[in-house]
């Protein structure tokens, strides 16, 4: 009798004889997984809600609101540094042209700030000819 054969009736023979025992492990296994993600969602969500609480912290700052573009970099930056030195956020990246941070939070969600003003008399639509 060849080796994968005899295995395969070896677990046969164990799962006839266990298989209340599997469904039982199964089903608690199942359970710990479901309990350890519902409980990291909720941790994650937390964290998000810190992030969001920084940054806006930063962006009603007196100082930040009145420094120049460059001043304003300056802040961000540190904020996100320290934001992943805690692992609040994984990763975060400057672009130049559009003045903007984009950054990864903890839980891979994508979030940004911008550091440059929105022009008060732009409302985003593109006009059509």
């Amino acid at each position: 009798m060849s080796l994968p054969l005899t295995v395969i009736r070896l677990v046969a023979n164990f799962m006839k004889r266990y298989w209340i025992i599997l469904i039982m492990i199964a089903t608690v296994a199942l359970l710990i997984l479901f309990f350890f993600f519902d409980q990291y969602s909720h941790m994650t969500e937390n964290q998000v809600l810190d992030v969001d609480s920084q940054i806006a912290d930063m962006l009603e700052n007196p100082d930040y609101r009145n420094s120049s573009i460059e001043g304003r970099k300056l802040f961000a930056e540190e904020l996100l540094r320290q934001l992943k030195r805690n692992r609040l956020i994984k990763s975060y990246a400057f672009n130049e042209e559009n003045h903007l941070f984009s950054f990864a939070y903890a839980d891979g969600t994508l979030g940004g700030i911008r550091i440059y003003d929105f022009d008060s008399l732009y409302n985003g639509e593109i006009a059509m000819n």
